[in-house]
């Protein structure tokens, strides 16, 4: 099934006796439109788990208020995989996961339970303006570093209304930042987060 993690193209995805559904891996940092392509994703047929939901709704009193904390990470991490099963479990055509999706051991787990139980895994990006232009300077780290830190810095202030990520999140994200494909999630070596 390696070959069936590719880049998300809605048009021809079909269900079928080999792939009964397909889990799609939001990639992209912070304020860049995750969150808004993969409403546009889910449909009808499927299921959207945004993993910031966590520290919406199970941290503070306050369901509309963002409280990120790092203590609350690996329980954060563990209600997220519990959903992504019961999704799975559940047999949802469609499953969008709403979160940066990076080669880590966490998204290893979370995509090898899906596979082991037939699904498709596919990738889909933010589809914004901005997005399309840090990703091109993404191809080429080293030689765009002040560009992708004035982007940084721009990120941070947008992300003030919603996630208020710290400039030095977008920092290390971006440093870390890579291509997937299949070998590369699968097969090499993960990257700490």
């Amino acid at each position: 099934m390696r070959d069936t993690i590719t880049t998300f193209d809605e048009k021809t995805f079909t269900q079928g006796e080999d792939c009964p559904g397909v889990m799609i891996l939001m990639r992209g940092l912070p304020s860049c439109g995750k969150s808004y392509t993969s409403k546009k994703l889910v449909g009808e047929d499927g299921i959207r788990i945004e993993f910031d939901e966590f520290f919406y709704t199970q941290v503070g009193d306050d369901p509309t208020r963002y409280n990120w904390s790092k203590d609350f990470l690996a329980q954060a991490r563990k209600w997220n995989f519990q959903r992504i099963r019961d999704a799975v479990d559940a047999r949802f055509l469609r499953i969008v996961l709403d979160s940066d999706n990076s080669n880590c051991d966490y998204t290893r787990q979370f995509v090898g339970y899906a596979m082991d139980r037939g699904y498709c895994i596919e990738f889909a990006e933010p589809t914004s303006h901005w997005w399309q232009s840090i990703k091109k300077l993404l191809a080429d780290k080293t030689t765009n570093a002040q560009a992708l830190q004035n982007w940084a810095q721009k990120l941070t202030v947008m992300s003030k209304r919603t996630h208020r990520v710290p400039l030095t999140d977008f920092q290390h994200r971006i440093s870390k930042w890579e291509n997937l494909d299949v070998e590369r999630l699968i097969d090499a070596p993960a990257i700490s987060v």
